[in-house]
């Protein structure tokens, strides 16, 4: 079963790595992805963060799944013009 959580990972990582890279053990985040267990809010934010989507879209909330679509290249210039922003923004709010 592809759950949105599958199709987002998928576009960026393996599973595998997902796991490792967010400390969340593999038959946990598994059974995340087939729909098995669901992840509490912290994790999903935490996904969420890492994955670059909208948790909405981790949750099939979303009518709009176009990030689902999207290659992975696209999910990585997403992530570093995010990060510019990012950098920008602290920048520019450093007190």
């Amino acid at each position: 079963m592809n759950t949105p959580l599958k199709l987002a990972i998928k576009k960026k990582t393996t599973i595998i790595q997902c796991s490792k890279d967010l400390k969340i053990p593999y038959e946990t985040l598994s059974n995340y992805c087939r729909g098995i267990r669901q992840a509490d809010h912290r994790t999903l934010v935490n996904i969420s963060k890492y994955l670059n989507v909208p948790i909405d879209v981790l949750l099939d909330n979303s009518s709009d799944d176009e990030y689902l679509k999207l290659s992975k290249s696209d999910f990585e210039l997403i992530k570093k013009y995010q990060k510019l922003i990012d950098d920008v923004y602290a920048k520019y709010t450093k007190k």
